[in-house]
C-alpha cells in the first residue's frame, strides 16, 4: 500500500507533491524534478508492453536501488532500453517507479499524431498565412513596376487570385 502522506524524494529527500488528474496522479519533487509514479497509473500513461517489460525486469533483478519514497525499502535498479541505457528505481512492495528528471519522456515518448486526422494548430496556420501574405505582397510590389512598364496585368491578377485562395484555405481550417 502506498503511503502518500509522507513521501520524500529518494534523491534529495525533499517532500513530494501530488499532482495530476484523479486516476493519473503522480508525485513530483519540486527540488530535483523527479517523479514517483504508481504502476497502476503508469499503465494509463505508457504502453502496456513497456510497463509489462519493466515489471518483468523488476522481478528478475537483484541490483539494489535507492530507497522507496513511500515505504523506505530498497527499490530494484532496473535497466531498460537498448543496452540498459535507462535505469529506473522500482519498489516491488509499493509498485512505485521513480523517474529522474526527463526519464519519463524517454521511457514513454508521446505518440505521434495520426497523420490522417492531424490538423495544423490554428496559431500555426495564421502565422503561415501571414508569411504567405507577406511573400505575395512583396511579389505584387515587385510585379507592379513590371506590369506598368509592360502593360501586362494578368500576372498581378493571378497573384490576387492566389492570395484569395490562400485566405479561403486558412479560414476554412479555422472551423
Amino acid at each position: 500500500m502506498v503511503n502518500t502522506s509522507t513521501m520524500t524524494c529518494p534523491g534529495c529527500e525533499q517532500p513530494l507533491q501530488m499532482v495530476g488528474d484523479p486516476g493519473k496522479r503522480v508525485f513530483n519533487c519540486e527540488s530535483c524534478g523527479g517523479l514517483a509514479v504508481v504502476l497502476s497509473v503508469l499503465r494509463k500513461i505508457a504502453p502496456d508492453e513497456l510497463v509489462n517489460e519493466l515489471w518483468r525486469h523488476t522481478r528478475a533483478t537483484t541490483d539494489p536501488g535507492r530507497r522507496c519514497p513511500s515505504c523506505s525499502q530498497s527499490m530494484a535498479l532496473v535497466g531498460m532500453g537498448y543496452g540498459n541505457s535507462l535505469e529506473l528505481d522500482v519498489c516491488r512492495v509499493c509498485q512505485i517507479v521513480w523517474f529522474d528528471l526527463g526519464e519519463l519522456a524517454v521511457f514513454s515518448p508521446l505518440p505521434k499524431p495520426d497523420e490522417q486526422n492531424w490538423q495544423m494548430p490554428q496559431n500555426a496556420r495564421i502565422l503561415l498565412a501571414q508569411a504567405k501574405l507577406d511573400q505575395i505582397r512583396r511579389e505584387v510590389t515587385r510585379n507592379r513596376d513590371l506590369d506598368v512598364r509592360t502593360g501586362n496585368y494578368d500576372r498581378g491578377t493571378n497573384t490576387v487570385r492566389g492570395l484569395w485562395d490562400i485566405l479561403l484555405d486558412v479560414f476554412r481550417g479555422l472551423d
